[in-house]
């Protein structure tokens, strides 16, 4: 379910103030891809009693996946939406980045990720809450995104406050097992999301990555990118 007055079904018209709803096949991609049977309920607007239909409409289900509506005072649709109809938020907001609006509750017997709207923090999000918890209730042992180190190939500038992901590529240079920044100006960032092949994972506090350090990094499946993680550079 995606919120948002502006959002319109992909395959609709969209005039100049309309934005497709890209992040609702996104989602159920992922979590088709991890286990799950998605049911795409549509775009629900930005009204919080229309919200709360949409949710309760999809409550039988074991997990409720949102994106957009959960930013702060005005746009804090979704956990007034929850609250509406007696659920639960545990918590609304993760020391992360992308991704630091989400928030996770409770309606009944349902679980309910609340995802920020921007497409890279919905996947991020995603990846690093709701993929864990659809692999757990597949009953499996290994739910967390394998991880490794690379070393960086380019220095690269992050904000610095929160555990940061960046979009990267891995593969094989003169240094071994090698990752760069996705990151560009010129580029948007579902060029980035496609190119992708692993996360670059950065702790909270650091401002740069040099050129040379080692990174730890986060694969990425290779079924959703269709694209293999290592290319041997051509000689």
């Amino acid at each position: 379910m995606a919120t948002g007055s502006e959002l319109v079904e992909v395959g609709t018209s969209l005039d100049r103030n309309g934005v497709f709803a890209s992040n609702l096949h996104t989602v159920s991609h992922l979590v088709n891809h991890y286990g799950g049977r998605a049911r795409t309920l549509g775009v629900a607007g930005d009204r919080v009693e229309r919200l709360a239909r949409f949710i309760e409409k999809g409550s039988r289900a074991d997990v409720i996946v949102t994106t957009g509506g959960t930013g702060k005072g005005e746009r804090d649709l979704v956990s007034r939406a929850i609250q509406t109809l007696g659920g639960n938020v545990l918590f609304h907001g993760v020391a992360m980045s992308p991704g630091k609006q989400a928030l996770f509750a409770k309606l009944d017997g349902t679980l309910l990720f609340g995802l920020p709207g921007r497409p890279a923090a919905t996947y991020i999000a995603f990846q690093q809450l709701v993929r864990p918890v659809l692999l757990e209730m597949l009953g499996l042992s290994q739910i967390f995104t394998p991880e490794t180190t690379a070393i960086l190939n380019g220095s690269v500038k992050v904000r610095g406050k929160l555990l940061s992901f960046l979009f990267g590529r891995l593969h094989f240079g003169p240094a071994g097992l090698e990752v760069e920044s996705l990151r560009s100006e010129k580029k948007g960032i579902l060029t980035e999301m496609l190119a992708a092949n692993c996360l670059l994972k950065v702790p909270a506090g650091r401002e740069r990555l040099d050129k040379g350090e080692p990174v730890t990094v986060q694969l990425l499946d290779l079924g959703l990118h269709g694209l293999s993680y290592f290319q041997v550079p051509p000689h």
